[in-house]
């Protein structure tokens, strides 16, 4: 088994990355991070809530992020004592005096050295913007913030990639073995205050999978964009299914337009589908799924038995980066295996040529007692084919039927 401890400079409270650093920890079962963090910068409140991560291990990078600082006793003893920090210290941009050297050994911290230092400490091994190298034990080393700026670097989001490359029975290990202190928050509702809003979440996931800026990825997604996506939509490509279909398979409009829509109200338009899940739980499928913003909801409300269908596309290739193995894929959207208790398709079925056939097909998927939530628009133009909301009336009866049908079954292998 490999042995890996991973840490991260210049961790604060407004350079955090832990949207992503909670990725990791859904991804690795065994997952544990030293974070060097320059106290002097921090909020006590927030060090107060990282303490109480019992997986993160808060580690000195310096007071104030200076060259040669000279922290005092009193002051590291105080951080050990209020929130929890490992005697491990880090010098600011690998500048450390030979006396504070001196004193953090009487002291007896732990000390890390660039590799290139001739004094006694810990050196790491793994620069983590290159792959993982082939030892057993690794000392990986990154920055927080993408770092030098660019593409590749050493940052959190700029080597994520190589960090999955890791084993997933990966042993993480802290840099010391302090234990955590379970401080209770002093502010309520601290907590979710810091946990990353779903929005928050996409657009961290979409500037390591793009490359994009914030800007950038929040102008694709915006009003504006999505109109001039919608006029591409000629009559030519929606009165061809072959078209329609290859318009949206080359199309990376929605992985920018959904987060961007639902943003801080999810759960205003998606509880509603969560509460409704929650009383009759099961296998559930997205279909047309998009960017997966109510699965990322729903999976936050502890409903994680999730599939995802929709056409292959730069989309589709955001969800697998976004979600990885948290949830399961149908392989082809138009021939489903799956069977379920729950099949949703959010304006999806205005979309496509024959909407009547698709949902013919989602009947042949449900379990006993299964449900077809599936909404459609009545509104003709952009991508919203004039062929599927004439079938309209069809296509909503046929949903209701299969529901009650799917009902009787149930209530009849019940009572056999």
């Amino acid at each position: 088994m490999k042995i890996c401890t991973l840490d991260f400079d210049d961790f604060g409270e407004q350079n955090n990355r832990l949207d992503w650093l909670w990725m990791l920890k859904e991804e690795f079962p065994k997952f544990k991070v030293n974070l060097f963090t320059c106290v002097g910068r921090c909020n006590p409140q927030f060090l107060e809530y990282i303490s109480t991560l019992n997986w993160i291990q808060l580690c000195f990078h310096g007071w104030n992020h200076t060259n040669y600082e000279d922290v005092s006793e009193k002051a590291l003893s105080m951080a050990i004592a209020d929130f929890g920090f490992a005697k491990i210290y880090r010098a600011p941009y690998w500048n450390l005096s030979d006396e504070m050297y001196e004193k953090l050994k009487k002291l007896g911290y732990k000390i890390m050295l660039h590799p290139d230092d001739p004094r006694q400490g810990i050196k790491y091994n793994w620069n983590i913007k290159n792959s993982p190298p082939s030892l057993d034990i690794l000392y990986g080393h990154g920055h927080i913030q993408d770092y030098p700026l660019g593409p590749k670097g050493n940052g959190l989001v700029q080597a994520f990639d190589n960090i999955l490359k890791l084993p997933k029975n990966t042993d993480f290990r802290f840099l010391s073995d302090t234990l955590k202190r379970n401080i209770s928050l002093k502010k309520e509702g601290y907590e979710k205050w810091y946990s990353p809003s779903i929005y928050e979440t996409y657009m961290a996931a979409l500037e390591g999978h793009t490359g994009f800026s914030r800007e950038e990825i929040q102008e694709k997604g915006s009003n504006i964009a999505h109109l001039e996506f919608r006029e591409s939509f000629a009559p030519e490509i929606t009165k061809s299914y072959k078209k329609t279909k290859e318009h949206y398979m080359k199309s990376n409009q929605y992985m920018f337009r959904n987060p961007f829509y639902y943003r801080n109200r999810e759960a205003q338009v998606f509880s509603k589908y969560a509460d409704v899940i929650k009383t009759n739980p099961g296998p559930v499928l997205d279909y047309g799924c998009g960017a997966g913003v109510i699965d990322e909801y729903l999976y936050r409300q502890g409903i994680k038995d999730i599939t995802l269908a929709d056409l292959p596309g730069p989309t589709w290739d955001f969800v697998k980066f976004f979600f990885g193995k948290r949830v399961k894929y149908e392989k082809d959207v138009e021939n489903i295996k799956g069977m379920y208790k729950w099949i949703f398709s959010m304006s999806v079925l205005e979309h496509i040529h024959d909407p009547l056939k698709v949902v013919n097909m989602w009947g042949k998927h449900l379990l006993p007692g299964g449900k077809i939530i599936g909404d459609m628009a009545r509104d003709i133009g952009g991508e919203h084919l004039e062929v599927a909301i004439k079938q309209y009336d069809k296509v909503t009866k046929r949903i209701a039927e299969i529901n009650k049908e799917n009902n009787f079954l149930k209530e009849k292998l019940g009572k056999s």
